[in-house]
């Protein structure tokens, strides 16, 4: 700063040179600064927590996906040996109730649909979730009904083949024939 002094009093009064009118600019600056810097420090930070979260969000939800792909790939492997489990759970409940062939692995179906099978005599007294037991060595079949765990009618089988191409479940007819009594 500079003394200069005033010709009509006669007093000395310091003036500030360039150099301190860019510190002056600097300071004032630098007070509206802070609320510039804090809201765009808000922001930084907001935005990165966003960031964080969506990370965090997609990683969560792709190893959701992968777990559930890999449950679905364990099931499918499963589904068959699940499948020879209800099958042996069901002979075997059959078993105490009937002498059943040894040395055989039966097919064995649920009814889900009894109105397509009632024109056939086997099937009259069947009711939706029965099962069907099937012997085709021994051709014997049996209508089960777990949810009385009795046997609901036992009759010989004819496997007749078709050797028609429409589709897999059309090339094998399945009739039961009941038993004279």
């Amino acid at each position: 700063m500079d003394k200069q002094t005033n010709p009509t009093n006669g007093s000395s009064q310091q003036i500030a040179g360039p150099k301190e009118v860019s510190n002056i600019r600097s300071v004032s600056e630098r007070a509206s600064r802070p609320r510039a810097f804090i809201k765009s420090g808000i922001s930084k930070i907001f935005v990165i927590i966003i960031v964080l979260v969506l990370i965090g969000g997609i990683t969560y939800f792709y190893t959701q996906y992968r777990n559930s792909q890999k449950e679905i790939e364990k099931l499918t492997k499963d589904s068959d040996y699940l499948a020879s489990l209800e099958v042996k759970k069901i002979v075997d409940t059959v078993s105490k109730l009937a002498v059943l062939p040894d040395k055989e692995s039966p097919t064995v179906a649920t009814i889900t649909d009894i109105i397509k099978l009632k024109h056939q005599p086997f099937f009259a007294n069947a009711k939706n979730g029965d099962k069907v037991i099937i012997y085709s060595q021994s051709k014997k079949a049996i209508l089960y009904r777990p949810s009385i765990n009795k046997i609901i009618d036992i009759a010989p089988v004819n496997l007749a083949e078709q050797q028609s191409q429409k589709t897999a479940t059309e090339q094998a007819q399945l009739q039961i024939q009941p038993l004279e009594q």
